[in-house]
């Protein structure tokens, strides 16, 4: 049976993300997710889910960071090692000025198979027992046998039903169907 997997607090948070830099924020300088290319001008800012957010929130302060680089220095041109342009603090703090949570939606309830199952037969016992009731009233309005046709008279009186008293049993108890 599928296990429930508890969720990421995170998957329910809308963000926003400004582009506070001056230069564009394009899909040639990391502005995608899972493969989609997307844009966010200078200055412009947009709402998305946080995971979303998060993701180019911190591809954007990556971009601040190699736009600011220094060259590396003749030393470390001949080692081949140059200097690490962020630490991962650093890249989150960058990241985090760029990002803003706006809202939590709220979560859905989480149903286990076990409990949709349940919640079925619970409605397919309402649905029998509407349809058992609708036929036993049909069968009572059918087979209702009355002893005497003064008994019928007395149940075609409480329905409000008007008749001909001299009618027989048998015509007095079609009228009781029709109803």
């Amino acid at each position: 049976m599928n296990e429930i997997k508890p969720n990421n607090p995170n998957d329910y948070k809308i963000v926003e993300v400004s582009n506070t830099t001056d230069f564009d924020f394009t899909s040639e300088l990391g502005c995608m997710f899972d493969g989609n290319p997307m844009e966010l001008k200078a200055g412009e800012t947009r709402q998305y889910p946080y995971h979303i957010g998060r993701r180019l929130s911190l591809n954007l302060a990556k971009q601040v960071f190699l736009k600011g680089a220094s060259k590396d220095t003749p030393e470390e041109k001949k080692t081949g090692h140059g200097r690490p342009l962020w630490a991962s603090d650093s890249l989150a703090d960058k990241a985090n000025e760029f990002m803003k949570e706006i809202y939590t939606e709220e979560k859905p309830l989480q149903v286990s198979e076990h409990d949709a199952l349940m919640q079925k037969v619970l409605e397919l016992e309402k649905f029998k027992t509407s349809f058992e009731s609708r036929e036993l009233n049909k069968e009572e309005k059918s087979t209702s046998v009355h002893t005497t046709k003064a008994d019928v008279m007395k149940v075609l009186e409480k329905q409000g039903v008007q008749f001909d008293a001299k009618k027989t049993k048998a015509e007095l108890e079609l009228l009781l169907e029709e109803e």
